[in-house]
């Protein structure tokens, strides 16, 4: 996936490209000061006690400079964010896996996702109740834990696939997926479980914390190929 830079990161990057010009600035303006405060001074500035006084304004006011571009710099994504806060659209598809996709619109966030089985549908004991990592998959097919999407980028989660029919396990079935390449797929009975997902952004405020509940089956009006998701109430 393509990654751009915000407005604010790409100012900030001209600003010290070349010899760190967020320092040279802070130094002539420093230099300034001081030497204005040198032209108001009375009596000899040379005296020993007016060099302190001059190295006191310069150097107290270069520390004051950067710690307010420090504060600049950390601050002005978050100050962004609150004038355009980001935005999360969540849309969820059935078939040959059951997908959910996360569209972002806003300031550049990092996202991650954590799944937990919930409930089987059956009302079976539920076996693996604890909470799992969800794979982001970009639209070129890599995968991620976490991934900072910038305005219009969007992901899928698959939640679940129908896995088996190979010679090792001739019969297919129903597999809640948690990362392919770290943790085993988790089998699961046909009818089906209710998977509790919870999407965090980065810097995280609790307004923009999305849980959706998702309920996950083979679709029993269509082939045992074919994977049914619908959205229940969070609770």
């Amino acid at each position: 996936m393509a990654r751009q830079e915000s407005g604010f990161q790409r100012f900030w990057a001209a600003i010290g490209a070349y010899g760190n010009l967020q320092t040279i600035w802070q130094l002539a303006v420093a230099f300034g000061i001081t030497r204005w405060h040198a032209t108001v001074m009375e009596g000899d500035w040379n005296e020993p006690h007016q060099w302190l006084i001059l190295g006191t304004w310069f150097f107290g006011t270069w520390a004051v400079l950067a710690t307010v571009t420090l504060g600049l710099r950390k601050s002005g994504p978050i100050i962004l964010r609150l004038f355009d806060p980001p935005e999360i659209t969540i849309t969820h598809a059935g078939g040959l896996e059951a997908v959910i996709k996360m569209k972002h619109s806003g300031q550049p966030t990092m996202y991650c996702a954590e799944g937990q089985i919930v409930q089987m549908n059956d009302n079976s004991p539920n076996l693996r109740p604890g909470l799992f990592p969800c794979v982001l998959l970009s639209p070129t097919g890599q995968s991620y834990l976490s991934l900072r999407m910038n305005d219009g980028e969007w992901v899928r989660i698959v939640l679940a696939a129908i896995e088996g029919a190979d010679r090792y396990d001739p019969s297919p079935y129903l597999a809640i997926r948690h990362d392919p390449n770290r943790h085993p797929s988790v089998r699961v009975p046909d009818s089906g479980v209710i998977v509790e997902v919870t999407i965090r952004p980065t810097p995280q405020l609790r307004s923009e914390i999305q849980v959706r509940r998702y309920r996950i089956s083979r679709n029993p009006h269509a082939n045992l190929w074919d994977i049914a998701i619908t959205e229940e109430p969070v609770q």
